[in-house]
């Protein structure tokens, strides 16, 4: 039996114990859920949502667990508790801030046996309304007068409840006291209300059925009708012709796919063959060197066209790009190791170097590199060359990923922020820097920068994620930022832009 474990605390939902959750499963996943507060009196429901389909599983007031509903598929579900103050002479309702629950599709191939539908909220009301009037197991007052150390017959056990004037008690109990205690007028006026509208739907719909079966069979009407009186025989030759037409474009295509299955599936040619044989690793290495100039480089190229224009000849156009190249090549002098700062490089070897350095926070807690990949292994791995990778493999749509690089950097106003990556999709992203703070382990330092981050006191910086096919380098511009050591955070998301992040270094402080 796999359990789940969680504290309701408030308005939020904390989970204690998980673990991995596959489709396909029939009153197997248990969810266990501690109550702290006001909510331990409450009359409780946990909900469920996926997509447009919600299910909802009564708890009452003392009830705590339940199961996973067997309806739900692989994919992103959100989880919440409402509950209701049965005792209060107002209406008081509670609720929380929904959990994402991801479902991972399962290797189940077998006959799929009938899954039990979960009751609607109405439905289990009205069982729990039942259960009060007869008790839940159906015992008479004898028998548990019984079990609880009653020594007689029933004979003797009715006679025992007589008072001293010889009038019987007006005396009984309930195994589910608690349930009968639980049920409100507001509740039998919800309930009363619900009968009301399945009663004036029923009437609706017989209403309807009476209408459909007084229709003649033989009427009907087209909106279309002019069209459909203008088609002739000549039509209907030539759709004719065209399903033949049809027919024999889908031979054609059906041949082509059989003769394309013998193509290895890694073949291909390339018309540059040589130059691409001409590639070589170092040569790679030092065209990322130089890649954090290419944002400089394109308004360098702007500004040259408008001297250009403006230039009257050759001549003192020539001069003018003498002089804006004499100034490139000096900012590239000037562009030595020790001006670049480099909190994350992937390649062979990262693993070892920034597997304690680099921390994570998921919907399941904060973990450095290494202990984040034993649950997440397409994060980063060698087939990416160990670039951090947002995929939806791991984190199925819209999972939100903080990458937290806790080695400390020097960053003032005059630096930027070089970010080597490759993105899905052009859209706003997130960036924040927070203060360098000492006598903490990397741990603590992950929860108290991602706490900084939830309450707005983290420095978000402009960021924009542009979509390429490639690994491009951009500058990110710091400035107003006043000269400190921080900390860098970056939020990825598996949604279009879903990111592969190669290097993250800064330039200047």
């Amino acid at each position: 039996m796999s359990m789940w474990k969680f504290l309701v605390k408030n308005q939020s939902i904390e989970i204690l114990e998980r673990e991995v959750l596959a489709d396909h499963q029939i009153q197997y996943v248990q969810f266990k859920f501690t109550f702290d507060g006001d909510w331990k009196r409450f009359h409780k429901v946990v909900q469920f949502s996926q997509c447009d389909d919600v299910y909802s599983i009564v708890l009452g007031v003392d009830s705590t667990n339940c199961y996973l509903p067997a309806e739900l598929h692989a994919g992103a579900v959100k989880m919440s508790v409402f509950g209701y103050d049965t005792e209060s002479d107002m209406t008081v309702r509670a609720t929380t801030v929904p959990v994402t629950l991801n479902i991972r599709a399962s290797g189940f191939e077998g006959d799929e046996p009938p899954i039990p539908p979960t009751p609607d909220l109405y439905t289990q009301l009205i069982k729990c309304i039942k259960n009060a009037e007869k008790g839940l197991d159906g015992k008479s007052a004898y028998e548990i007068a019984v079990e609880h150390g009653f020594v007689g017959t029933e004979e003797e056990w009715l006679e025992s409840l007589k008072g001293a004037d010889g009038n019987s008690f007006n005396f009984h109990i309930h195994d589910n006291k608690a349930v009968l205690d639980s049920l409100t007028p507001e509740l039998f006026t919800e309930l009363y209300e619900l009968q009301k509208f399945e009663d004036s739907t029923s009437e609706k719909i017989h209403t309807l059925q009476e209408k459909i079966d007084n229709f003649p069979a033989s009427v009907h009407t087209h909106e279309n009708k002019e069209i459909l009186d203008g088609l002739t025989a000549e039509h209907l030759a030539d759709l004719a012709d065209l399903r033949q037409f049809k027919d024999s474009t889908a031979e054609d295509i059906h041949t082509l796919t059989e003769e394309m299955k013998s193509f290895s599936g890694t073949a291909h040619t390339h018309e540059n063959k040589e130059v691409l044989d001409m590639l070589t690793p170092e040569k790679i290495a030092e065209w990322d060197s130089i890649s954090a100039l290419k944002t400089k480089v394109n308004g360098l190229s702007t500004e040259l066209t408008i001297w250009k224009n403006k230039c009257s000849d050759n001549s003192a156009c020539i001069n003018t790009m003498q002089e804006t190249i004499k100034a490139m090549q000096a900012e590239m002098n000037n562009l030595d190791g020790n001006k670049i700062q480099t909190v994350f490089s992937c390649g062979t070897g990262t693993l070892e170097k920034y597997g304690d350095t680099v921390y994570t926070f998921y919907n399941d807690g904060y973990r450095n590199l290494s202990g984040f990949l034993q649950s997440y292994p397409n994060f980063c791995n060698a087939d990416n060359d160990y670039a951090l990778n947002f995929n939806q493999t791991d984190f199925s749509w819209a999972g939100e990923v903080y990458a937290m690089f806790l080695t400390p950097v020097n960053i003032d106003g005059h630096s930027s922020i070089i970010l080597t990556y490759q993105s899905g999709a052009t859209e706003t992203g997130e960036i924040y820097l927070m203060e360098k703070i000492t006598g903490r382990t990397y741990a603590e330092l992950a929860q108290v920068v991602h706490e900084q981050i939830t309450n707005g006191s983290a420095i978000k910086l402009n960021f924009q994620w542009l979509q390429s096919s490639d690994f491009i380098s951009v500058l990110i511009d710091c400035t107003g930022i006043a000269l400190r050591g921080y900390y860098l955070v970056i939020k990825g998301v598996s949604d279009n832009t879903h990111p592969k992040i190669k290097a993250v270094k800064v330039l200047g402080g």
